[in-house]
């Protein structure tokens, strides 16, 4: 899979039509695609850039890491929490989106 701006795109829009049809996610995303050794995936506030790893290798794989860079950009929105970190606030609604998309094992 080759992941590009484009890809990273498509996938965000498919999951805010989808598991993030009901929650408030920012305005305006840019997406980056780099080479990254220790993360597969970043969200930067404020700047609000949604970064995924060049090396994901499938779609699933991609999908995954938009869907859980967008839970922390939807935090940033809405809750008055430490957004870096996966709390309860992330868990709950990483489990939200897992169950609407069908997803077993997390995200």
């Amino acid at each position: 899979m080759l992941v590009t701006e484009q890809s990273i795109k498509a996938s965000y829009n498919l999951l805010k039509k989808t598991a993030f049809k009901d929650i408030r996610l920012p305005v305006k995303v840019r997406f980056k695609a780099l080479n990254m050794d220790k993360f597969w995936g970043l969200y930067y506030w404020p700047d609000q850039v949604l970064v995924v790893n060049k090396k994901a290798k499938t779609i699933e794989a991609v999908l995954k890491i938009v869907a859980h860079e967008m839970i922390h950009a939807a935090l940033e929105q809405n809750a008055d929490c430490d957004h870096h970190l996966h709390d309860a606030n992330f868990e709950a609604l990483a489990e939200i989106v897992c169950k609407e998309m069908g997803w077993n094992g997390g995200i």
